[in-house]
């Protein structure tokens, strides 16, 4: 099912387990992502559709993992395929599925964890 993404003026969970998380921000003369941790959670991972494929997405992904003790976990739509065969790479397995809400709209979601020794 497909779902829209708020601004996170208006997502209020979203914007408030931000708030208490670390970010931070990749730039090379502009900002080109950023990631955010909490504990073990990675919270979020974003980089910027120019620069994709780049290797932007993994410096920030290996930079979060340096950061967390203990084993890294994170949540992600299941219908995201490019992130989840992203993390796979790096070594993330899916431990669980569920059904998340998202602005009223039922997702389908998993939970994956870092299954190597890089974690």
């Amino acid at each position: 099912m497909e779902f829209e993404f708020l601004p996170l003026g208006k997502d209020t969970k979203r914007l408030s387990a931000l708030r208490e998380s670390d970010i931070y921000v990749y730039e090379d003369e502009t900002i080109l992502g950023y990631g955010a941790i909490f504990q073990q959670e990675i919270r979020a991972l974003f980089v910027c559709p120019s620069a994709r494929g780049e290797g932007v997405g993994k410096s920030i992904l290996e930079f979060l993992l340096a950061k967390i003790s203990g084993q890294a976990k994170l949540f992600v739509a299941k219908s995201n395929w490019p992130a989840i065969k992203f993390y796979q790479k790096v070594g993330f397995e899916t431990t669980k599925e569920f059904i998340a809400e998202y602005n009223g709209t039922p997702v389908q979601a998993i939970e994956m964890v870092c299954s190597n020794k890089k974690c």
